[in-house]
């Protein structure tokens, strides 16, 4: 029983993890290499490619340099917000995590699969994080829009428009056509939530064509035919 210090727990965990290649490799911020062990065992399953989407998607979010690496602020800021789906943990989760991560320092590879430690985590959480505003709740909230099951834009529908524009023999590799979608996705999000806000302010609760042709011309500079 008793008060867990859960600013301590975090700091332990965060050391565990920057210790994870042995304390020589210690250098007080944790590479992605090190952050994916923590996600590994909160439940991420992806690939090399899936994760290099996912921490380029954290670092755009929380403003983090990716070369530097993060440092235990940082890591806290993330594990601590309830919005990061399978990255947050409970007190007790995160004493749980603590062998696992020992134990992968003393293995020779990290972990492949998700910990039981990381039962609550699957990889729809990490990689489709709840976002700010919901208009499934309210048609005209600020913000963006509702979190759906997909990206607004698949990489599939990237490499139809990449071919579009340079022929059948355009190639696009894996990460950049899916950084591509979610950039859609997040524009998408941004226009419409701004579109929104205009429909509000005049009072309304439908979006209507000449709230985004305002925000497409003001905010993007493309003026849409009507």
């Amino acid at each position: 029983g008793g008060l867990v210090d859960r600013e301590g727990l975090v700091a332990r965990l965060f050391r565990a993890l920057d210790e994870v290649n042995g304390p020589a490799a210690a250098r007080g911020r944790l590479s992605s290499g090190k952050l994916r062990r923590y996600a590994e065992l909160r439940g991420f399953d992806g690939d090399g490619d899936e994760w290099a989407v996912e921490f380029s998607e954290m670092c755009a979010d929380y403003k983090w340099d990716a070369r530097a690496g993060v440092d235990v602020a940082q890591f806290a800021q993330f594990v601590n917000n309830p919005k990061e789906g399978g990255a947050f943990a409970t007190d007790q989760e995160l004493l749980d995590l603590l062998p696992s991560v020992h134990a992968s320092a003393r293995s020779s590879g990290g972990p492949s699969s998700p910990s039981a430690a990381g039962g609550s985590g699957t990889r729809k959480k990490w990689l489709t994080r709840q976002k700010s505003g919901d208009l499934s709740k309210d048609p005209v909230a600020e913000g963006s829009a509702a979190p759906g099951e997909g990206a607004a834009l698949t990489p599939e529908d990237v490499r139809v428009v990449l071919e579009r524009s340079l022929g059948p023999q355009a190639k696009i590799d894996a990460v950049a056509a899916r950084l591509v979608a979610r950039m859609a996705e997040r524009v998408m999000d941004e226009v419409v939530g701004a579109a929104a806000r205009i429909a509000r302010h005049r009072g309304s609760n439908t979006l209507e064509a000449s709230d985004l042709r305002l925000t497409l011309g003001r905010d993007c500079g493309l003026w849409a035919a009507r």
